[in-house]
């Protein structure tokens, strides 16, 4: 009976410090820099991806960031990372491979200009609508 208990508090002693541990890792304190500053959704139409890959890397050229496009295994979906002194952009078609969310972001403790990044997102939103399709279908 003793043996019973002892090993029934450890495993619910296991189960609650998993609990704790996964809470963390699930749910951490985001500092002002790391939340986004403006969001957007971008439908992209099946067969018209690498256009759109060509307009953000005209929006990367034209605004001054390095920009990165990978595929994001194991789905075969893919993610983009923009980066410049006072912003970073960052996206990926997680939940749809029809739709890239995109989000601006403050680059550490560097200052965004006012009204900056409304500029950016308005002109990525003119650029990537060349593409025949495609469409920002929210904006945050």
């Amino acid at each position: 009976m003793v043996l019973r208990r002892v090993l029934l508090s450890g495993l619910l002693g296991l189960t609650a410090g998993f609990g704790v541990v996964e809470g963390q890792t699930i749910m951490p304190k985001l500092g002002p820099a790391q939340k986004p500053i403006r969001s957007v959704v971008i439908t992209v139409p099946d067969g018209t991806r690498e256009q759109f890959f060509d307009g953000l890397r005209r929006f990367a050229e034209n605004h001054g960031f390095v920009i990165r496009i990978a595929p994001m295994p194991p789905d075969a979906q893919f993610g983009v990372d923009m980066s410049r002194e006072d912003v970073e952009v960052h996206g990926a078609s997680v939940w749809n491979p029809e739709e890239f969310d995109i989000s601006f972001y403050q680059n550490g403790d560097r200052p965004v200009a006012s009204g900056s990044v409304e500029k950016l997102v308005g002109d990525l939103k003119q650029t990537v609508e060349q593409v025949p399709g495609v469409t920002v279908s929210k904006e945050d």
